[in-house]
């Protein structure tokens, strides 16, 4: 049946009009380049004078009934011309659409909206992949699918996406779940787009679930286009014998995730155990990565050879056999540049076995921590170290500001933080690092090769089960208006302004207002020798942790939390950023 004029993706032209890329609306940000060009808007959205048609599928049958349209025959009618509609009657809610004559082809700018993937099911019975989405040429088309779900496509062999494979396509999946598929590469979704083919594809309100790869990639795979948006969705569950159990992102210059789950996903031999990011620039925004599993590296999240900022998310509880628990980062070649930034961010709970119980960072060209808490991590091998972070080869210099490192645990060496090459060049610049421990050495709080430097921190509390005493530190530190509780094995190097072998009273790790948990040095009945004993910095001058002024009371105090002048916290339930 004829319909009206139907264009869904009308807001990339208003986007492009405005000068925001056409996410960025809804994140709330410019863009740092107008990806998508008011010639690729129009083609995803026909004129005017165009209709659209609508196709109803009314039959959950896959072979063809009288006086009924199969959801196969809708799509290859509507494959006749570009954005057509294929929609579903009412009468199938409740149903399951079994693909018996293999995977439907779709060739055309396409729709096809679902009633709500709790209504609605596609399934390929474990037989085949269920679409195959190409144009004839390397022209770019544009698909949305959406309120389905799509189980049990499977195709074997070198097979890219159980589910979904698409080339050259503005891909959108929304409100859909995809589950119980699989392939070597891609087990739910594969997405691959040729040179200068500027894709820009989205996964909204999707939940992709206990798909499996006999390659890479159980969950999603996107190689090339423009950009790539994942937000409000879940990837749990998903497994691959290789790497990227959860997702792969690959050569893509803007990817945003934001508030997403993913969750207990598990990569074999290969790292990324939640993620695996290469050669593409991300942004990771409130969202949980946690329970994730890597037999390699980068249990929740893997980075080569490309950008990383992560704000305001939580990486928990994942595991790697080899190096970084919780994330990993490195260069694949010499030549080649990395980036990761973890900001307003926790980072608890996660093991590694050898190197990075939190974060391993090697050959990266540039690598910060801002106000964010590195907590509960371990790496378990006496021949590693850095419980919380570790840091390897950097090509530039290292940052951790305003940040806590806390009750981290390497068996060896850098409870806390360990720097082990001799290149390395790190600062702290308003840290605390607190209670991190080994079981048998000197470096508890920090490990410090290369040139480290400590400024406005506190490093204190650091303990090894063996020795009897505390031992914050080894390795050579150059020291500026911070204090170190019991110097221990370290060479220290003092510039000026220090509190060394004081007790700086903080208080447990706890909701003291901001995003993250802090420890706030005491003004009562004690008054902490860390408070306004810092740098002499006039206002405005950057923030705490938890995002209040700096130089409150007219200096700095040391460490990562500034205390207020009133400092009233009664109120403050953690999840502010205030």
């Amino acid at each position: 049946m004829r319909a009206r004029s139907f264009c869904p993706r009308r807001h990339l032209v208003d986007a492009i009009e405005s000068g925001l890329s056409p996410h960025s609306a809804s994140i709330g940000r410019p863009a740092p380049a107008l990806l998508v060009t008011a010639a690729l808007a129009w083609a995803c959205c026909p004129a005017p004078a165009a209709l659209a048609t609508t196709y109803v599928v009314d039959t959950a049958n896959d072979t063809t009934t009288p006086g009924k349209t199969t959801l196969r025959q809708a799509v290859f009618e509507a494959n006749g011309s570009a954005n057509n509609i294929v929609q579903f009657d009412a009468s199938l809610n409740g149903s399951t659409i079994t693909l018996s004559q293999g995977e439907i082809a779709i060739t055309q700018p396409m729709y096809l909206i679902g009633p709500g993937a709790g209504k609605l099911t596609i399934s390929g019975n474990d037989a085949t992949r269920l679409f195959n989405i190409s144009a004839p040429t390397n022209t770019l088309i544009t698909v949305k699918l959406s309120g389905l779900t799509l189980t049990h496509g499977k195709c074997t062999g070198i097979c890219k996406g159980g589910a979904v494979y698409a080339k050259n396509v503005s891909l959108t999946v929304q409100d859909a779940v995809l589950d119980y598929n699989a392939s070597a590469y891609g087990g739910a979704i594969y997405s691959y787009d040729s040179a200068f083919v500027y894709a820009v594809s989205e996964l909204t309100g999707t939940t992709i679930a206990k798909n499996t790869a006999s390659g890479s990639s159980a969950g999603f795979s996107f190689t090339g286009g423009s950009a790539l948006h994942v937000a409000a969705s879940i990837i749990d569950a998903n497994t691959a014998a290789k790497g990227a159990g959860g997702g792969y992102v690959h050569d893509i210059p803007y990817v945003t995730i934001a508030r997403s789950r993913i969750t207990g996903n598990k990569a074999q031999l290969l790292s990324g155990g939640g993620l695996r990011l290469y050669d593409a620039y991300v942004r990771i925004d409130d969202s949980v990565i946690s329970g994730n599993t890597s037999d390699a590296n980068g249990g929740g999240v893997a980075l080569f050879d490309g950008t990383a900022t992560l704000t305001g998310d939580t990486i928990a509880g994942n595991s790697a056999t080899s190096n970084g628990g919780g994330i990993f980062a490195d260069d694949t070649h010499v030549s080649v540049l990395t980036y990761l930034t973890v900001q307003q961010s926790t980072v608890s709970g996660n093991s590694a076995t050898t190197y990075g119980g939190g974060i391993d960072v090697r050959r990266v060209s540039a690598f910060t921590v801002n106000r964010s808490l590195i907590s509960g991590n371990s790496v378990a091998d006496p021949a590693g170290g850095g419980g919380g972070i570790a840091i390897g080869y950097a090509k530039s210099r290292s940052y951790l500001n305003n940040s806590t490192v806390y009750n981290n645990y390497a068996y060896t060496n850098g409870g806390g933080v360990g720097i082990f090459n001799a290149a390395d060049q790190t600062t702290f610049n308003g840290a605390t690092i607190a209670q991190n421990y080994t079981f048998g050495s000197t470096s508890n709080g920090i490990l410090g090769a290369g040139s480290t430097a400590l400024l406005n921190s506190i490093v204190a509390y650091n303990f090894s089960r063996y020795h009897s005493q505390d031992l914050d530190g080894s390795g050579s530190i150059f020291e500026s208006y911070s204090l170190v509780r019991a110097v221990g094995g370290a060479s220290i190097t003092t510039i000026t302004g220090n509190r060394n072998g004081e007790d700086p009273l903080l208080g447990p790790l706890t909701v003291n207002g901001g995003p993250t948990l802090t420890m706030m040095p005491a003004s009562s009945p004690s008054k902490s020798p860390a408070l306004d004993t810092g740098e002499v910095i006039p206002p405005p001058s950057g923030t705490d942790q938890r995002g209040l002024p700096r130089s409150a009371n007219g200096r700095r105090d040391m460490g990562a939390v500034e205390r207020q002048y009133p400092e009233d916290v009664v109120f403050r339930n953690g999840f502010d950023s205030s």
